[in-house]
């Protein structure tokens, strides 16, 4: 058997340096970018739930007041009288293919008879707002279902422009309750959520405070 030289000793040796080296090179390399990697991965995160936060606040109506634009004209009638009450649901609704989807007249006026054996008549008042040009087709709708109560037709997109900072345009419905100055106490679409229906109760009933606005807190 023939023995290595030192030369060829010393060549495979400083070969197998090499390769430890560039194997360490290597697996450093690896390390450091795994760290960048994991904490790229954490700024976004954090970054994503501040701007969920931020969002959640920006987007709250809590406390905002509703205005109502001269330009709301009631349905078949010439004029708009608001009669004064402690508690007022608006529902506003964007024009769509299909209005009477979306108003789901019979589904409130069913909700109101509700509202009218656990609190005093007038206590509470419905206000259906509907952005829409077709004032016949609203009054049909309303005779249709046997609505009882009060549609305000926005023509001009005026009721969504002076109340933007709660109007989502993403929506094609949306519900607030109003305490008597107008100011959001509440939202959300009782037809929809059982909890949300139980709150509206709660609200009527007196067994929930009304919150704060922003400027009083």
């Amino acid at each position: 058997m023939k023995l290595k030289s030192a030369r060829n000793i010393k060549v495979v040796s400083d070969s197998s340096i090499g390769y430890r080296l560039f194997n360490c090179m290597i697996r450093h390399a690896c390390g450091v970018l795994w760290e960048i990697g994991a904490f790229l991965i954490i700024i976004f995160l954090l970054s994503s739930c501040h701007d969920k936060q931020s969002n959640k606040i920006i987007e709250t109506p809590i406390g905002s007041v509703v205005f109502f634009p001269t330009s709301l004209k009631p349905v078949h009638k010439d004029t708009y009288h608001r009669t004064p009450s402690e508690f007022t649901i608006i529902t506003y609704n964007k024009e769509e293919n299909c209005m009477g989807c979306s108003m789901r007249l019979m589904s409130w006026e069913e909700f109101m008879d509700s509202v009218e054996t656990v609190v005093p008549s007038g206590r509470v008042a419905l206000l259906i707002i509907a952005e829409s040009k077709n004032e016949k087709s609203l009054w049909a709708l309303k005779r249709r279902s046997d609505f009882h109560h009060e549609i305000l037709i926005d023509t001009d997109n005026d009721f969504a422009e002076v109340n933007a900072d709660i109007i989502n345009n993403d929506l094609k419905s949306q519900t607030f309750l109003l305490d008597s100055n107008n100011r959001v106490i509440y939202y959300g679409n009782p037809l929809d959520d059982p909890d949300v229906r139980k709150d509206y109760f709660s609200y009527f009933r007196g067994k929930k405070l009304i919150p704060l606005s922003h400027s009083e807190e």
